[in-house]
């Protein structure tokens, strides 16, 4: 309990050595530490402020708004055991098919080999000849990471991976005369598989965006929704994730033959054997479901005050999030779950 001047006065004796002036700043010091004495608990956690927001917390959030250029980062919830963290990308042009419909997709796979079905991402070029997400089909050009992993090393149970996050951009790169169409970016809200949308039915998912073509970035981001999601897995291709699917896509709608460069990129964390350079992986779960919390909450276009709906532990989190999320996108709502 705090105490009046008074009672802080008494408890001293006064201060029968100190000026009126002394006594009152002596006052005010204790109310400042009382400040912080009397923060909840879970705010003593995550810190009252963002300074004092774990640097794995914090990069995690960074990470999940930007994971292009944030930084490759721990994720904050266990199993906590020391891990290699790594970036990995793959860059490519696609191209929108003889049906005017083109896509650039995410398939959350750990390895560095692509084949049927064990790929990283995949795109469309000038002939293809579908109008849905499909990778089986003519068309259709597959990547492989740069990740230091391959195939046998899954299957020799030598290292196990964890994705942190990822995402898609991509921006036009043709001719002004024939720009045209429009984009539509999307992440499977249950990070479920998009294989056999139509641009129509993308659109019907509340998630998506779709903005006309233009030269900046269009980006999709990725944000874990199950505990299996959270885990490592064995396998090259993420085990908490339906085999094969397509989680994330960028589609496009317009003239055949328009270009896009683009960009997929993920950050994952990797243990065992063959893991590198292992660093602290720490636990701090309240604050990870918190992060998670508003950074979907920013991405669907809601306020700090909507987020936190007054739970004032949150509030440090929201903050740094909403933060990191005006600073990758420039207030731009070109981003989606």
């Amino acid at each position: 309990m705090t105490l009046t001047k008074a009672e802080f006065l008494r408890k001293h004796n006064n201060y029968p050595k100190l000026t009126k002036a002394q006594k009152d700043q002596r006052y005010r010091s204790y109310l400042q530490s009382t400040k912080t004495r009397n923060i909840s608990p879970a705010m003593q956690r995550m810190g009252a402020s963002q300074q004092h927001i774990d640097t794995c917390v914090r990069e995690y959030a960074h990470s999940l708004l930007d994971p292009f250029e944030g930084p490759a980062s721990c994720l904050p919830h266990p199993p906590s055991v020391p891990s290699q963290k790594l970036k990995v990308w793959a860059k490519g042009v696609a191209a929108v098919g003889t049906s005017g419909f083109g896509f650039i997709s995410w398939h959350p796979n750990m390895g560095n080999a692509a084949s049927a079905g064990n790929y990283f991402c995949a795109s469309t070029d000038s002939n293809f000849f579908g109008s849905t997400i499909d990778t089986m089909t003519s068309g259709i050009s597959v990547y492989n990471s740069n990740s230091p992993f391959n195939p046998t090393d899954f299957t020799n149970k030598n290292v196990q991976t964890r994705v942190v996050s990822a995402g898609i951009r991509a921006r036009y790169i043709g001719t002004e005369l024939n720009r045209s169409g429009r984009i539509v970016t999307l992440c499977h809200p249950d990070n479920q598989n998009l294989s056999g949308f139509s641009y129509s039915e993308l659109l019907k998912f509340i998630q998506a965006r779709s903005e006309p073509v233009n030269r900046t970035w269009h980006t999709v981001t990725y944000v874990p929704v199950s505990a299996g999601q959270l885990d490592y897995s064995t396998t090259e291709n993420h085990n908490g994730f339906l085999s094969g699917a397509q989680v994330m896509a960028i589609a496009m709608s317009g003239q055949a033959g328009l270009e896009f460069e683009f960009e997929c990129f993920m950050n994952f964390e990797a243990i065992g054997k063959l893991s590198r350079d292992p660093g602290p992986s720490p636990s701090r779960i309240e604050a990870t479901t918190d992060v998670l919390s508003c950074v979907s909450g920013f991405i669907a276009g809601l306020d700090t005050n909507t987020i936190t709906s007054g739970i004032e532990s949150m509030r440090a989190i929201a903050v740094m999030v909403s933060k990191f999320y005006n600073a990758a996108y420039h207030g731009r709502r070109q981003l989606s779950l």
